[in-house]
């Protein structure tokens, strides 16, 4: 496991025991048993805004203060999941946002809050693919149809999604996983915001599974992002230059001065010569 998993798993999430309830393991694709219809897919009113709020504050006060350790920890995070799920099904899949902002906005640690949100918008009917999204475009600030421009630490955002939905009972597929972080990048690159498209490309490089980059790459490309962008998933980032901040190219130092042969022995060491 990664060095930044394992640091976002400290973030809230201490055992896999710690996160085992409310999860779903059936197709990714359909929704949890019981699972009503959510209304369609609005930004939220101010009034819809403080509702969801005060539900997801209401849900964290009512866990017994007397829990501690890892049950607290399962308690909190199925609190949130309850009240995210209401409000996805009440208010439309904008509502996850608020949920999220609501649930770190009362002191849940990072893993936890995505991780009960993440719980909550799967049992609402929200495929794997729809929940990342949402959940990474929150946890950045910027999404485009909520008028937020301005991306936050998109690093944290992709590498503690990846770290939750890559758990073995988080009812997300590989597949999804990618896809899902390929519509947020491509919605963060559409918007202005390039570099933090291409750390979300980078993360997926270096944290994500395997599979998860093919789905990612394809996401981008159908949703209006460059190839660019999508290649950048399929490079390790010890093969790859640093990102131009900003700036939405990308510096391959792979050929390391060889023109792109790739030529990697010296022309002096007797041995290429073998």
């Amino acid at each position: 496991m990664h060095n930044l998993v394992k640091s976002v798993l400290k973030l809230g999430i201490c055992s896999l025991a710690a996160i085992g309830t409310l999860t779903w393991t059936g197709s990714e694709n359909t929704p949890m048993p019981g699972a009503t219809a959510f209304a369609a897919d609005f930004a939220t009113s101010p009034s819809a805004t403080m509702a969801i709020s005060a539900s997801i504050k209401a849900a964290i006060n009512g866990v017994s203060p007397s829990l501690t350790g890892e049950a607290r920890t399962a308690a909190v995070k199925d609190a949130i999941a309850r009240a995210t799920r209401s409000a996805v099904e009440a208010y439309g899949t904008n509502a996850v946002s608020v949920a999220l902002d609501s649930a770190r906005a009362d002191g849940v640690p990072l893993g936890t809050a995505v991780s009960g949100v993440l719980a909550g918008a799967r049992s609402a009917g929200m495929t794997g693919a729809a929940a990342v999204t949402k959940i990474t475009l929150a946890m950045a600030n910027c999404n485009r149809a909520l008028n937020k421009m301005s991306c936050g630490d998109a690093t944290m955002a992709a590498g503690t999604v990846i770290a939750v939905a890559t758990l073995p009972d988080s009812g997300v597929s590989t597949a999804d996983l990618g896809a899902g972080l390929g519509v947020a990048a491509a919605e963060m690159w559409l918007g202005g915001n390039t570099s933090a498209a291409n750390t979300v490309a980078v993360a997926v490089a270096s944290e994500a599974p395997l599979g998860a980059v093919q789905p990612f790459t394809e996401a981008i490309l159908a949703n209006g992002g460059p190839l660019e962008l999508a290649e950048r998933a399929k490079r390790r980032p010890d093969a790859v230059g640093e990102i131009n901040g900003g700036g939405g190219t990308l510096n391959d130092n792979s050929g390391n001065g060889d023109n792109g042969n790739n030529n990697t022995c010296p022309a002096n060491n007797p041995s290429c010569n073998s």
